[in-house]
């Protein structure tokens, strides 16, 4: 491992209050921005969200920071996009009643590195032969797709040491080339 490896993932190491944000956290969120977004847009990580009781059932929010990447499964893109240089993704989960994601968050420890694997367009037979009607697009389809449905995965990553400690696939979408897919391609 080189110099700038451990000085990102010192950069992006878990502390013991981003691991209890993530265990106890009614909504989990994972994103992907390229290039950090706009003013007040939360760049790429994950954020734990608490609901607090009260009058006015107040939201905190954690940011934890984490590595991500992204590739889309495309002959018919271009290079940039099926390896997610514009590509924004997101994917929630309800944190405290997803088990796989409490096993997930049972595991950290102080020093971990998370990892975001998002893939894109990952398909077989059944996906290619499905059809899309119009009035089920409910969205604009992407360049380079064709009506079928896409399969978008998200895996995460625990790096421990310098190395990957745990791979888990935590969560999948499959749906129409539209604003509802866990993976934008194209932003």
């Amino acid at each position: 491992m080189n110099d700038t490896t451990n000085a990102t993932e010192l950069d992006l190491a878990l502390t013991r209050d981003h691991i209890k944000g993530l265990r106890t956290a009614d909504r989990v969120c994972f994103d992907h921005v390229p290039g950090g977004g706009g003013a007040g847009e939360f760049r790429t990580g994950l954020r734990a969200i608490k609901t607090v009781k009260g009058p006015w059932r107040e939201e905190i929010t954690l940011q934890v920071p984490a590595m991500s990447s992204v590739h889309v499964h495309s002959d018919l893109l271009d290079y940039d996009t099926r390896n997610g240089a514009n590509a924004r993704c997101f994917e929630m989960l309800y944190g405290t009643y997803n088990e796989e994601w409490q096993t997930i968050a049972g595991l950290l420890k102080p020093g971990d590195v998370l990892e975001l694997r998002w893939v894109g367009n990952d398909s077989n037979g059944y996906l290619k032969r499905a059809t899309v009607t119009e009035a089920e697009k409910d969205g604009i389809c992407g360049p380079g797709h064709g009506q079928g449905l896409r399969h978008d995965k998200l895996y995460v990553h625990i790096r421990r040491g310098g190395k990957r400690k745990y791979s888990f696939y935590l969560a999948d979408s499959i749906c129409p080339d539209n604003t509802a897919r866990m993976i934008k391609p194209n932003g």
